[in-house]
């Protein structure tokens, strides 16, 4: 029982962590002018109102 409770607490630590990354590398995409990335990580689900640290 603590290994599936030690599971799930990892499987929900790492889902927003990749989410995060998605979203820092479309930010990268678009500071760079690379419209095939940022159209690539659009379509993965990266988030296009996503803010992250750089305000």
């Amino acid at each position: 029982m603590k290994k599936l409770l030690a599971l799930i607490l990892l499987i929900g630590i790492s889902i927003p962590t990749n989410a995060q990354n998605l979203n820092e590398k479309l930010y990268e995409a678009v500071v760079k002018n690379d419209l095939k990335k940022t159209e690539k990580l659009i379509n993965k689900g990266a988030d296009v109102k996503y803010l992250g640290h750089y305000l």
